[in-house]
């Protein structure tokens, strides 16, 4: 894609400012060993787009580096984005790929085949074999663009893996030769979503937090690709984890189960990410995909993606406000109130003049939650009794792994749930 517009003008000023932010990147000043830079030099006067892990290793022990120093300087060329290179992966584990652009020109293969994109992004081994040795694509000379051998399908595919581009799907509970490319599921949201009707099941409760995306300055900003990435880290919860056409999700959404510790909805609102659980105790689900979600941004992952931008968890308001759940509470502020002995915090909705109840915030329910250990005393005669019967289902069916809570009922369910 030509990036120029028309009549070709500010590209001088968009070099500059490229320099100029590249200049200030930190790892731009950051001093190295000088056997580092000599192997840098070493591997890419080697003009190879990878290299086996042993020749990677020759050259290192050729410039005098110790094995120790070896996996240090590998792991942090990984991280500055010099090289790729999975040490823990025993697929990938024995290739180091040093030019991360031609790796992407084979994804992109994928991206961009238009009988992947009408399957909405499901794709068999055998038609990825094919793009990547025989691609259906010319260069920007014209000429037919170079197949990649056959030795390195599978690392492809485990890297679209580890980079949450794809995963394997399962048809009635067999893994399948057929994966998803997330980023070509449909971008319609369902008109109907299974169990999941205007309010919750009586018997349920319904939490809600708002994961705001803000950039260095604190304004919200946008995380593009953002529920590309969910739907393939989050695939163990999907609806059609065991069976794919029972799966919902769309490019802004998706909903996901947990068995007995409820349902969820993840919506892209704007700019946030709103993530709603409904179940008996909710707390534990809505607890686990927040932590996914705000794992994304984690400054200390060198492996995010978005770097610069970070995650701030927000707390609907709840009643006695006049309109629950049109304001938002920052948690990080609950919790500094909250070690200043504050108990409550001003509701920001304007015209609402009440404070609102941070255990109550914290906790996202309408009333705040009794203490578990002392739940679990008063209803452990009930609890031990639920454990003896579902110990009786599990033994009973046994060599059916996937249904062993599929006849529980709802009261042995919310025992289960609370237990968690």
């Amino acid at each position: 894609m030509n990036s120029k517009p028309p009549n070709q003008t500010g590209i001088k000023e968009l070099k500059n400012k490229i320099a100029e932010v590249a200049y200030h990147l930190k790892s731009v000043r950051e001093r190295v060993p000088k056997k580092w830079q000599t192997v840098w030099e070493k591997l890419e006067n080697t003009n190879q787009a990878y290299l086996p892990y042993s020749e990677v290793i020759t050259i290192c022990k050729d410039v005098g580096l110790e094995t120790d120093q070896t996996e240090l300087f590998l792991e942090t060329s990984h991280i500055l984005g010099r090289l790729i290179h999975y040490h823990n992966d025993s697929t990938l584990k024995d290739i180091v790929i040093l030019k991360p652009d031609w790796l992407a020109k084979a994804i992109s293969f994928v991206l961009d085949d238009q009988e992947t994109r009408t399957n909405k992004g499901l794709i068999e081994l055998e038609r990825l074999r094919n793009l990547w040795q025989n691609p259906p694509y010319k260069d920007e000379n014209k000429n037919p663009e170079p197949g990649y051998p056959e030795n390195l399908h599978p690392i492809f595919l485990r890297l679209m893996e580890r980079f949450d581009l794809s995963y394997r799907i399962k048809i009635n509970g067999e893994l399948t030769e057929t994966s998803l490319l997330a980023q070509l599921v449909p971008d319609n949201r369902p008109e109907t979503l299974p169990n999941w009707e205007t309010e919750p099941d009586p018997a349920d409760k319904q939490q809600i937090q708002i994961c705001r995306i803000v950039d260095e300055t604190g304004q919200q900003a946008n995380a593009e690709g953002l529920f590309y990435q969910l739907i393939v880290r989050l695939h163990q919860y999907s609806l059609g984890r065991e069976n794919y056409p029972e799966s919902i999700h769309w490019q802004r959404g998706l909903m996901l189960g947990d068995r007995y510790n409820g349902r969820a909805l993840l919506e892209h609102i704007g700019t946030d990410i709103k993530i709603t659980v409904r179940a008996a105790y909710p707390e534990r689900f809505l607890s686990r995909l927040t932590e996914e979600v705000e794992s994304l941004f984690d400054p200390k992952n060198p492996a995010r993606f978005w770097k610069g931008l970070r995650c701030q968890i927000m707390v609907p308001c709840i009643a006695p406000c006049q309109h629950p759940g049109q304001s938002l509470f920052n948690l990080e502020k609950l919790i500094e109130s909250k070690h200043k002995g504050r108990p409550e915090f001003p509701c920001s909705l304007s015209g609402c003049d009440q404070w609102q109840n941070i255990d109550q915030l914290l906790y996202n329910a309408t009333i705040a939650q009794p203490d578990p250990q002392r739940i679990l005393t008063e209803k452990i005669d009930q609890v031990q009794a639920t454990l003896k019967l579902v110990r009786k289902d599990i033994r009973y069916k046994d060599s059916l792994d996937q249904k062993r809570y599929l006849d529980l009922n709802k009261n042995q369910e919310k025992i289960l749930s609370l237990i968690d």
